[in-house]
């Protein structure tokens, strides 16, 4: 009988093993998930940015062409005076 009770032993001993990695692959999967939503959080404030962004630069190439026609403008005005 100790073989039967070596065997218990080590099955025993394995379930504890499982029981142990089953518990750091929890505690893995909850910082993948913290570190996900984390990436989620940043990746929608580089997209607000860049939204940001591209509204002044059209702000900015509305205000270019503005002054480009008020110089042709000026331009013309002179030539015929």
């Amino acid at each position: 009988m100790v073989a039967g009770r070596t065997d218990n032993h080590r099955i025993a001993e394995l379930e504890e093993d499982i029981l142990e990695l089953h518990q750091i692959c929890d505690e893995r999967q909850k910082v993948i998930e913290e570190l996900d939503h984390a990436a989620k959080q940043r990746l929608a404030l580089v997209e607000q940015l860049h939204q940001v962004a591209e509204e002044r630069l059209a702000v900015i190439k509305a205000l270019e062409k503005d002054v480009h026609l008020r110089g042709r403008g000026i331009s013309e005005a002179s030539e015929t005076l």
